[in-house]
């Protein structure tokens, strides 16, 4: 059996490894080195001092025999080249050029990609708003379904149930989808496609209230206007449904869910009352950014305690209307119905006096609430003064005109007493104009009644007696003058 040798440097033992070689990208045999000795012959193969067979192709190694033998020892054993070693390269020809020619040897590494240009290499910097650039950017004016009230976006509608936000809604639903105005006057009425998800109403109930708009006839039903009574939750494909209905009509314009709590996403194990409410409407938030114009009205309900604050008594934590952009609120009380609306979009929060007709199923607006409910207070506080000709005490006046609270009834009478329209009779009580004169008068009446005066000018002011009748009825009879 033949030893195997280094191919460099013709010497046997050691450590002795098989290298493949490669020619032009394709395979080229192979050949027998020691570890230190590969990049020297590495290098020499590549300036051609190499001589045949070992500049060339070589014999690869077989697999060992089961006998035991080497196959490779009948193979045909190259010329042994002149011995060399490290150190006689060193003495040739340096230290530089033998670590040269060892990086020669190394696998060459990758290509590493260029770096992105200034500006790309994050996506935060795809998001950056330049203010300048800003400053100088036009875009188109907030368009409304109800002008200066209900904006293009999301609105939360709340408030106790029963009140008449459902028919608030299909009122809306209704004037968009056949062009006419409603609540606020219009040059140019808003008509587009409405979808309208009547998600605690049934055919029958729908049936009834369409009548009331439009009566019994086929062809008077809105065209665009498009129903359902049933839709899947908006974390189960109903936000899909959504966009796919926006792109199936001409002009998406309005989308009405009654109610949130039949659309949402239930709150998750380990998730927040915040959390959860503030992602209600996260999906509808986008829907409407991706088609601009559209405007996705939401019915939800109050809770039953007060607050200062209006927009406090909506039903769920702060999340809910932090994550929407505008919110209407109907609200009830003694001074009547006011719809109160607050948004991203609105210069000033609204304040309208609204009133639902029963016989036509129809709100409207009857102006700012604060003038409207305040001529209606002081009508009432007028009508109660004009029956006590010597005035009312304020707790009568509440109880009469039935105002809210002392405090605001307390503030009403001082207005309404510093433009003339009552004065103060005393203190806590209220009158008409002159009823404090009209007191006077009839007290110095009383007074002067209770006063002796002779009897000569008691027959003048009809205050005599006569006696006569009375002594032909005793038989006494007059003293006569002395």
């Amino acid at each position: 059996m033949t030893a195997v040798s280094c191919a460099y440097c013709g010497r046997g033992g050691g450590h002795l490894v098989e290298y493949g070689v490669t020619t032009d990208g394709r395979e080229d045999g192979s050949v027998v080195l020691h570890d230190n000795c590969a990049p020297l012959w590495k290098h020499a193969r590549d300036l051609g001092e190499l001589t045949p067979p070992l500049n060339g192709p070589s014999p690869r190694r077989p697999p060992p025999q089961p006998n035991g033998h080497d196959a490779f020892a009948g193979a045909a054993k190259s010329p042994k080249p002149k011995s060399r070693d490290v150190n006689d390269l060193l003495r040739q020809s340096g230290h530089d050029e033998v670590r040269r020619m060892a990086d020669a040897a190394k696998p060459a590494e990758p290509p590493r990609e260029d770096p992105k240009p200034a500006g790309k290499q994050g996506t935060w910097r795809d998001n950056l708003i330049d203010p300048q650039k800003l400053c100088d950017e036009q875009f188109p004016e907030v368009k409304y379904v109800v002008p200066g009230i209900i904006p293009e976006g999301v609105t939360l509608v709340a408030s106790r149930p029963k009140l008449g936000k459902s028919w608030l809604i299909l009122q809306i639903s209704t004037a968009i989808a056949t062009g006419t105005v409603t609540l606020a006057t219009s040059d140019q009425p808003v008509h587009g496609d409405a979808l309208y998800l009547a998600l605690e109403d049934n055919k029958r109930r729908l049936q009834r209230r369409l009548r009331k708009y439009f009566g019994t006839k086929r062809e008077a039903q809105p065209k665009r206007l498009a129903l359902f009574t049933k839709w899947r939750r908006l974390d189960q494909g109903g936000l899909e449904d959504l966009r796919e209905w926006c792109q199936s009509v001409k002009k998406p314009t309005l989308i009405a869910i009654d109610t949130l709590k039949k659309v949402r996403k239930p709150k998750g194990r380990n998730q927040s009352d915040y959390d959860a409410d503030y992602e209600a409407c996260e999906g509808l938030m986008e829907l409407a950014k991706e088609f601009p114009g559209l405007s996705i009205v939401v019915a939800h309900h109050d809770r039953k305690m007060d607050a200062d604050d209006v927009f406090d008594t909506v039903s769920g934590t702060l999340g809910l209307t932090g994550g929407v952009d505008t919110i209407a609120i109907l609200k009830r009380s003694a001074k009547g119905t006011t719809l109160h609306v607050e948004g991203r979009d609105l210069v000033d929060a609204v304040e309208k006096a609204v009133h639902f007709d029963r016989e036509t199923c129809r709100w409207t607006i009857l102006g700012d609430a604060t003038e409207v409910q305040r001529s209606a207070e002081r009508s009432k506080v007028l009508s109660a003064l004009a029956k006590a000709p010597e005035g009312l005490s304020t707790s009568e006046i509440i109880g009469v005109a039935g105002l809210g609270s002392r405090n605001a009834a307390d503030l009403l009478l001082s207005r309404m007493a510093e433009a003339g329209e009552v004065e103060r009779v005393k203190r806590g009580v209220y009158g008409l104009p002159g009823t404090r004169a009209n007191l006077s008068s009839k007290k110095e009446r009383q007074i002067d009644r209770q006063k002796p005066k002779p009897l000569k000018l008691q027959e003048d002011k009809h205050l005599s007696v006569n006696l006569s009748d009375v002594s032909k009825q005793t038989g006494i009879k007059a003293r006569p003058d002395q």
